[in-house]
């Protein structure tokens, strides 16, 4: 998953993992209660007791904190499908396998609000984001 954060030649510690990890946590779940545009930076940051700015250390903008909570979803729903996949078993059984599980998924209907062309990636993050996530599909 890309951040552009890293870009501003951070160190990848476990702890800023952890950290970022725990901001990706809290944004699906307030982003899936409030919706994108409904959402404030400052609620994520209350939500872990950071300060405001303290996010930006992370992520470079909400747009750039809601596509990694829209990747990180896929990503969990790409490592899902895969281990069904592998499943010895009917095509039906695969079915209701997938669907409960990937109801457990915390933020899943994030994926109905992602953008549905690249021109309209730029409401979320920077002008670099078609260019950026061109391989997203």
């Amino acid at each position: 998953m890309y951040n552009y954060a890293m870009d501003l030649n951070t160190k990848n510690t476990p702890k800023r993992t952890k950290k970022k990890d725990l901001i990706l946590e809290s944004a699906v779940s307030i982003f899936s209660q409030h919706g994108y545009n409904n959402t404030k930076l400052e609620q994520i940051t209350k939500s872990l007791d950071l300060t405001d700015k303290s996010i930006y250390y992370y992520f470079n903008s909400k747009g750039d904190l809601f596509l990694e909570v829209i990747l990180s979803i896929q990503l969990k729903l790409n490592k899902l499908i895969e281990s069904i996949n592998e499943m010895d078993t009917t095509h039906l059984d695969k079915i209701k396998t997938y669907t409960n599980k990937a109801m457990t998924i915390n933020g899943l209907t994030l994926l109905m609000q992602i953008p549905k062309s690249l021109s309209d990636c730029a409401k979320y993050t920077t002008p670099s984001c078609a260019h950026s996530h061109s391989n997203v599909s």
